[in-house]
C-alpha cells in the first residue's frame, strides 16, 4: 500500500455541518491525505464553502480535490469520489459527522496488518441514540464469519467508521447504482466485499460522531423501501454448480418480514392501503411477526390512525392533542 489515504465526501446541500465535518479531516494525526469531495448538486452555499475549505486545507498540507455532479445521489456521489481516489486505502465521511483526530492512524494502522479484510471503529451518536446505546455496535457485537451472518447483522451503520483498500472497493464495483437501493447502497458494498471473502474487522474505539438530526437522508419511508429491495435482492446471492443459497431461507424470511413491517409501520402515516399489502407480506414470509415488537407497534399505530380517522372522535382527539401540547 502506499501511504496516501484518500477521503471521500459527498456533498448535498451541506453548509450547516460542512465545516465540522471538513475540520476533523484537517485535524487527523495522519499524514499524507487527500480530501476528495464531491458537490453533488447543491442549491445552497456548500459550493462557496467547499472552496474555501480547499484553501484551508492547503495550508494545513491536506490536498483538496473538488468535484461537482448533476445530482446522482450519494452513493452515486461516493463512486465518483472513489474512481478519482489515488490513495491505496479510502475512507468515507458524511458532510455532518465528526471524525476524533485519531482516527485514520488507527484505522490504516489495522487495516495495513490485517490483509484481506476491511476495518470498521465504533461511533457515538451525536444527538438522541436511537437504540438507547451510547455507542454502535454494542459491545457484545461478533464479527461475521460467513455471508449469512453479514447479511443478517453486519454492524456497519455508516460508512463514516469504514477505511478500506481502494483495490477491494473496486473489484466489488462500489457502492450499487441501482435505483431502488438508494439510501441503503453501503449495505450492498459491505456485503459485495464479503461475497469475494473480504470481511469486516472491527476496531474497537469510537473514531467517529453520528449525528443524529431531523433532515438526515437514512429516515423515513424511502430509506425503508431501499432496505427491504436491498436485502431482498441480496438474500438471493448463490454459490456453487448446482447454485447454492448463501442466505438460507429460515434465516431470510424473518428478517425480511420485519423490514417490511417496519416499512409498513412509516407507510401507515402516507398511504394505509400500501401499508395493508406490506404487512399482509410480512405475514406471509412470517406468520409469528404480527407477535414481535415490531408487530405490537404496528398494531398499536394501526388502531391510533382508524379512531383518529373517524368522522366525530377523530376531530375531538385532535383537538384534545393540541390543546395539551400547549
Amino acid at each position: 500500500m502506499n501511504d496516501l489515504v484518500s477521503i471521500v465526501m459527498p456533498v448535498f446541500d451541506g453548509e450547516h455541518w460542512l465545516d465540522e465535518a471538513a475540520q476533523s479531516i484537517f485535524a487527523q494525526t495522519y499524514r499524507p491525505i487527500e480530501w476528495v469531495a464531491v458537490d453533488d448538486g447543491s442549491s445552497d452555499a456548500s459550493p462557496v464553502l467547499l472552496s474555501r475549505l480547499a484553501a484551508a486545507a492547503a495550508k494545513l498540507g491536506v490536498d483538496a480535490r473538488l468535484s461537482s455532479t448533476k445530482r446522482l445521489g450519494v452513493g452515486g456521489a461516493r463512486n465518483r469520489g472513489l474512481a478519482d481516489a489515488r490513495g491505496d486505502a479510502v475512507a468515507f465521511l458524511d458532510q455532518d459527522d465528526v471524525w476524533s483526530p485519531d482516527y485514520l492512524a488507527r484505522q490504516v494502522a489495522l487495516l495495513r496488518a490485517s490483509p484481506g479484510r476491511f476495518v470498521s471503529s465504533d461511533l457515538a451518536w451525536l444527538g438522541p441514540a436511537p437504540d438507547g446505546h451510547a455507542t454502535f455496535p454494542p459491545a457484545d457485537h461478533a464479527e461475521p464469519r460467513t455471508y449469512e451472518e453479514a447479511w443478517m447483522r453486519i454492524g456497519i451503520t455508516t460508512p463514516g467508521t469504514v477505511v478500506a483498500r481502494r483495490s477491494d472497493l473496486l473489484a466489488a464495483g462500489g457502492f450499487p447504482s441501482a435505483p431502488q437501493f438508494a439510501g441503503a447502497d453501503d449495505r450492498g458494498l459491505w456485503l459485495e466485499l464479503v461475497a469475494r471473502g473480504v470481511f469486516p474487522l472491527r476496531n474497537r474505539f469510537v473514531g467517529l460522531h453520528y449525528r443524529i438530526h431531523a433532515a438526515q437522508a437514512s429516515r423515513g419511508v424511502r430509506q425503508k423501501r431501499a432496505k427491504v429491495a436491498l436485502f431482498t435482492e441480496y438474500a438471493h446471492r448463490t454459490v456453487g454448480e448446482p447454485p447454492r443459497p448463501l442466505v438460507s431461507d429460515g434465516v431470510a424470511r424473518p428478517k425480511l418480514a420485519r423490514l417490511r413491517l417496519e416499512l409498513a409501520c412509516d407507510l401507515l402515516d402516507v398511504d394505509l392501503v400500501e401499508a395493508s399489502h406490506e404487512a399482509a407480506v410480512a405475514v406471509g414470509l412470517d406468520p409469528a411477526v404480527p407477535d414481535s415488537d415490531v408487530g405490537r407497534a404496528y398494531r398499536r399505530k394501526r388502531r391510533r390512525k382508524r379512531i383518529a380517522a373517524l368522522p366525530v372522535v377523530g376531530p375531538l382527539i385532535r383537538a384534545t392533542t393540541r390543546v395539551l401540547r400547549r
